[in-house]
């Protein structure tokens, strides 16, 4: 979930005119390609064994092609195995957490402070804690089973590997141009990054600890939306973010109920994750919102991973209540936390 970079509106006007505009994007053609085909593999090698919610589950590991970056093959291999180590830690937290809600809350709390502690630390362009945050989010909403917990973390593995080594030839195809970000300076940043990372943290734990409170069928959606706001680098971004994530909704909602009234299955939901994955990809960096419209059935598909059986209908539904709460508490949360933030970092 990359950051907009074109110039911020300031009247009602110029707010409308960017729901639509479409920004420049720096990334090629065949880096959708790429993203679709990482994000969808597991879901077809499961749809072959007759393992499909074992795909998703990969899927979610998968995901960590989305932080690819643009360095050497060296530098980003390396960049794309400690990412899958940490989507992997991510889930396992989430898992072992699923015990009990409550402890749901802290553990997502506290593991959303580490994440965004490091990824603001090391300066981890966007999607930054993103994904890291929704897929612990996700993995404490699976049905805990202690047994279960080595097998489902090792899918996660499974599915990273498989993004490694599609990049890896994706990297010999085309080579690119290192790009390197200088570290921080520690003495200087430390304290107003902890300070960053305990408020975004706390309120990502809060939003989860609500979520369960008002007995949301889904209360993983809540924490998401309020981290994907919380990705703004300004309050007016963030309040930006906010609209465009409830617009991006209630239009993806109409998109997926049309797309789950199509008799599919495994095969066909795999080729919805490549169509969906790649119009995403396309769209992120040129307007947030219309990328909402088709992530909403994207992750309608994955939801299935934690599904306790409600149809696809139903999930649809309820999403707009579950992004709607999450979003105001981000909105809220992205209001203080830019007021504490120093403008150098």
């Amino acid at each position: 979930m990359s950051t907009n970079t074109a110039p911020l509106p300031i009247t009602f006007g110029d707010h409308l005119k960017a729901l639509v505009a479409l920004n420049p994007s720096p990334r090629p053609w065949h880096h959708a390609m790429l993203v679709a085909l990482c994000c969808a593999v597991p879901a077809f090698i499961g749809a072959a064994l007759g393992a499909f919610q074992s795909g998703l589950m990969a899927c979610m590991g998968a995901m960590a092609v989305m932080y690819m970056p643009a360095a050497s093959l060296g530098r980003r291999m390396v960049t794309m195995q400690v990412v899958a180590f940490g989507m992997a830690a991510s889930v396992a937290l989430g898992l072992l957490a699923a015990w009990h809600p409550v402890l749901g809350a802290v553990v997502l709390g506290l593991a959303s402070f580490m994440i965004t502690l490091i990824c603001r630390y090391f300066r981890i362009s966007p999607p930054g804690n993103f994904f890291f945050i929704m897929v612990a989010a996700i993995a404490t909403v699976i049905p805990f089973d202690l047994h279960s917990i080595p097998q489902r973390v090792g899918l996660i593995m499974l599915g990273s590997m498989s993004s490694c080594l599609l990049v890896f030839l994706y990297s010999l195809l085309f080579p690119t141009p290192e790009v390197r970000t200088p570290l921080p300076q520690a003495s200087e940043r430390i304290r107003p990054l902890v300070r960053e990372a305990l408020i975004t943290g706390g309120l990502i734990g809060l939003s989860y600890q609500i979520a369960h409170l008002l007995e949301l069928h889904n209360p993983y959606w809540v924490p998401i939306s309020c981290a994907a706001i919380l990705q703004g680098t300004s309050f007016r971004l963030v309040w930006m973010r906010k609209v465009q994530r409830i617009v991006g909704t209630a239009v993806g909602l109409v998109l997926a109920w049309l797309i789950f009234q199509i008799p599919m299955g495994p095969w066909g939901l795999s080729f919805a994750i490549i169509g969906l994955s790649i119009v995403i990809e396309s769209l992120i960096l040129r307007n947030y919102g219309l990328a909402v419209i088709f992530i909403t059935p994207l992750t309608v598909i994955f939801a299935g991973v934690a599904s306790t059986g409600m149809p696809h209908d139903e999930l649809v539904l309820i999403r707009l209540l579950d992004i709607s709460i999450g979003s105001a508490i981000g909105a809220l949360g992205g209001w203080f936390l830019h007021l504490q933030r120093p403008a150098s970092t």
